[in-house]
């Protein structure tokens, strides 16, 4: 049968077409979005009023870059070698609104202006009550994620948690000693004001334990080898209340046989890390974890590592086992949540309810706007004269640098708030 001959066209357009571009085209017209993110390209010319005030804006800006240009070119030309003296620049005038935009940046109260519960500002008692709930708060709810994990050590042939929780020092075991220098610093308990995990300063659980803190998160290690033992209880109850409770467990294992992770009879013990020293100087990983436990990382089980990354790697897989069991709990809230929850719950108690202008009147009298002499003869019964009068001399070192920052012009602006 006799074909149609194409056209030269059609010829000369297969040719001059790329592959690769045809390709892109059709990805870009079947996805929302277009390839690699970018918009598709549609033909769509934008309406004319935006047009206008696209080109007015470039206008604009050219102008504002001409006009920078030849003032830079002048002052060049007039006095290069001159030194700009800061204060010899035009200073402008300081407005009611620019005072009080300082001051709402000073108080944080600017920093989320979509919620309107960071725009408030309450005033509290300042007594005995609010000082001890503070401290509470600091004690019950701290501002980083602290965890407790038990570390646990096993020698040749103990297969029983009567044998593991006897074991006490150690010392002759130089890698074990290595790998407990990874994983934290050795504290002294009695002197120590982090997070203890449950652990007693005054040495009843062993003079030392391992802490490790960041910026972040607080770690405290319940060591067995650490901790004394009692000849004349066989179960060692008092290290089995806190290595028992840990659902995270760092097993060093210097058996030949494989770790039972029931060895340790708790109803916790959610994650366990097993570690077996090789021959060969490195270290042999071993994870166990119970089938509601998500997966974490970084180490993996079947893992070999070597001395130097040994501490640091069992640490953030056991820290991040740690965080995976907490993440499932039920109405679970992160540290800085649960703390901000605490604080406005102490403001709500402990706030005190005042007008417009007596709380204009504080802020000018607490920025120094004030004389002494006034201070001194103000009424004993306003609100705040309690707390003013039982301010220690650091308060009142910071009150007279605030006093010298700012003018009688900024008090008179935060009177008419």
């Amino acid at each position: 049968p006799s074909s149609v001959a194409p056209s030269s066209a059609e010829e000369e357009k297969k040719k001059k077409s790329d592959p690769l571009e045809d390709v892109i085209a059709n990805v870009q017209s079947l996805t929302p979005i277009g390839l690699l993110g970018n918009l598709p390209n549609v033909a769509k010319k934008p309406p004319e009023k935006e047009s206008e005030m696209f080109h007015k804006e470039l206008k604009r800006h050219d102008h504002q870059m001409r006009t920078l240009r030849i003032a830079t070119e002048r002052l060049y030309k007039e006095g290069l070698s001159m030194p700009l003296d800061p204060m010899d620049l035009p200073v402008e005038e300081l407005g009611p609104f620019d005072l009080c935009r300082e001051l709402v940046s000073h108080l944080y109260l600017g920093i989320q202006p979509h919620r309107p519960d960071y725009r408030c500002l309450s005033f509290i008692h300042d007594d005995e009550k609010l000082r001890r709930a503070i401290k509470l708060l600091d004690k019950n709810h701290p501002a980083r994620d602290c965890h407790k994990i038990g570390v646990i050590y096993v020698a040749r042939g103990q297969d029983d948690q009567r044998h593991f929780l006897r074991n006490y020092g150690a010392t002759d075991d130089i890698r074990y000693q290595k790998f407990l220098d990874g994983l934290g610093w050795e504290v002294e308990m009695a002197k120590h004001h982090g997070f203890v995990g449950g652990l007693d300063r005054r040495g009843t659980t062993g003079a030392y334990s391992r802490y490790y803190a960041s910026a972040t998160v607080e770690l405290v290690f319940h060591v067995v080898t650490l901790m004394p033992t009692k000849d004349s209880d066989i179960q060692q109850i008092h290290k089995k209340r806190h290595v028992g409770n840990d659902h995270v467990q760092i097993i060093y294992c210097n058996d030949h046989k494989e770790y039972r992770p029931k060895t340790i009879t708790s109803q916790f013990n959610d994650a366990h890390v097993v570690v077996y020293p090789l021959r060969n100087g490195q270290y042999r990983i071993q994870v166990h974890r119970k089938d509601f436990m998500p997966m974490f990382g970084p180490l993996q089980d079947g893992m070999v590592i070597g001395e130097q990354l040994l501490g640091a790697l069992v640490r953030e897989t056991a820290l991040n086992a740690s965080r995976t069991r907490r993440s499932i709990q039920p109405h679970y809230m992160g540290p800085l949540p649960t703390r901000q929850t605490r604080i406005k719950d102490i403001i709500t108690r402990y706030s005190n309810p005042l007008t417009k202008k007596d709380a204009a009147k504080f802020l000018a009298e607490s920025l120094g706007t004030e004389n002494k002499k006034d201070n001194s003869a103000c009424d004993a019964s306003h609100p705040l004269q309690g707390p003013l009068r039982r301010r220690s001399s650091s308060h009142i070192d910071s009150e007279n640098i605030a006093r010298q920052h700012f003018s009688s012009r900024r008090a008179q602006t935060l009177m008419h708030l």
